[in-house]
């Protein structure tokens, strides 16, 4: 129990940054206590084993950089929640209720159990993960957690390891393991892996809920549970979750903060997380640089403090990149009949989309009947969220089209981890589009005349 600790006090210093965000008293529901929580673990995991790989770069050693780093998020978010104290609390604008929404939650809350139980079963039976856990991210992690952190990244530990991978999620690891001298003991990507998949969840059910009601947070993170690909992924310690953890929170906190009058601490927030994405995985930069865009022309100048705090961490991914990252040869133009290619990644993503669950509780039935009940809103309002999910799609395909390996391997060792990367966002757009469901209530009674 003593080796997850840090990872509590890494969840504290973001918890209190998150907390501090936003306009003050402003939904300060159960929704936005929920999201707070949920995107406190992703800012402050995210946050602090950043920081702790740049003070191994400048050597100051594994143990005193993990320390440092979760102490210094700790008092600089405590710091922040105590000066927002002072401010004066903004009035809560809440959506619609709708009286069987528990409805919804109950279906929720058996599913998380069972999914819990999922993730301690397969964990008992697969302690180190599977392939790219021990292959890639925990042996990573092990050279992280020593002062041979070059090691992470040298092509002598295998092209199949891919050193030429962003760090966050290995730097993660190794950063527990340092603070308590329990450098490969498999609790703690145990426990990471499982709070991000539980965190995943937490973002889209209390983002929705935040922004459309409770009844629809609760059927856009039940969609999401009954997927086959969830339940699979979330205990073999794959960071494709991880990933999807720091994309929805970026894009939930862009839409949060649009609906607060672009708020800048929202705002800032959402460029952190973004740019977490990027130093978790490639696929990242792609979200990134579209999100960007999209903020961009929807909130122009106002967008200034997203690229601000995305910034140190951007700036890192692109020196990893260009300096020190060893590279690979996997991308290119591979020649021969590009429409043909295109068929059969539009077919295997089919297959993909057709596997994730089984009848009656697919989850592309669930989303129809949403559909169909609910219809879309009038006027179909925010679009600019669906530019960064739809060029994370388009990425996908360029980078299947242009891949030199064999398309079929490719396709059969990625696919499924890469629609569950998209999953959470594209359910994310769609419930916002969608009609909420309200209660009719009945009118309040007229006061008597007092006797």
């Amino acid at each position: 129990m003593i080796s997850i600790l840090p990872v509590v006090a890494a969840w504290m210093g973001g918890w209190l940054t998150v907390s501090a965000l936003g306009r003050p008293g402003a939904n300060r529901t159960m929704a936005r206590h929920l999201l707070d929580l949920a995107l406190g673990f992703a800012l402050g995991l995210g946050a602090t084993s950043t920081l702790y790989f740049v003070l191994l770069t400048i050597r100051l050693g594994h143990v005193p950089s993990a320390v440092f780093s979760d102490l210094l998020l700790l008092a600089l978010g405590g710091a922040l929640r105590w000066r927002r104290r002072a401010q004066t609390p903004a009035e809560a604008a809440l959506p619609p209720g709708f009286k069987w929404a528990w409805l919804g939650g109950a279906g929720l809350a058996v599913a998380a159990a069972f999914l819990i139980g999922s993730i301690v079963h397969t964990a008992e039976a697969m302690p180190y993960g599977d392939w790219d856990a021990w292959a890639i991210w925990n042996m990573r992690a092990k050279f992280l957690a020593s002062d041979n952190w070059h090691g992470s990244i040298s092509k002598e530990i295998g092209l199949r390891s891919h050193p030429e991978y962003p760090l966050l999620w290995p730097a993660a690891v190794a950063k527990t393991w340092s603070w308590t001298g329990s450098s490969g003991d498999p609790a703690v990507p145990i426990c990471l892996s499982a709070l991000a998949s539980l965190t995943l969840a937490s973002i889209l059910l209390s983002g929705v809920w935040l922004l459309r009601g409770a009844a629809m947070g609760a059927m856009s993170a039940l969609v999401m549970v009954t997927a086959v690909s969830f339940w699979q992924y979330a205990p073999l310690q794959y960071v494709d979750i991880p990933l999807a953890m720091f994309m929805l929170g970026s894009l939930c906190a862009a839409v949060l903060a649009e609906s607060q009058g672009w708020e800048p601490g929202l705002l800032a927030l959402s460029g952190g997380l973004a740019s977490l994405a990027t130093w978790t995985k490639d696929e990242g930069l792609v979200f990134f640089a579209a999100l960007a865009a999209a903020l961009l022309a929807a909130a122009r100048k106002r967008a200034l403090p997203w690229a601000l705090a995305a910034a140190p961490a951007a700036l890192l991914v692109a020196s990893f990149k260009l300096l020190v990252s060893p590279g690979t040869g996997l991308w290119g133009w591979p020649g021969g009949d590009v429409l043909h290619r295109i068929g059969v990644i539009l077919r295997a993503f089919g297959e993909e989309i057709l596997g994730l669950g089984h009848y009656p509780a697919h989850p592309l039935i669930l989303v129809i009947v949403c559909v169909a009940l609910l219809g879309v809103r009038r006027p179909a309002a925010p679009l600019w969220p669906i530019i960064p999910v739809a060029a994370l799609a388009a990425g996908y395909m360029g980078a299947y089209v242009s891949t030199k390996a064999d398309l079929a391997w490719h396709l059969g060792t990625s696919a499924t981890r890469l629609v569950l990367q998209i999953i959470p966002l594209i359910l994310f757009c769609l419930f916002l589009l969608l009609k909420s469901p309200v209660s009719s209530e009945p009118a309040a009674p007229r006061p008597g005349r007092k006797k």
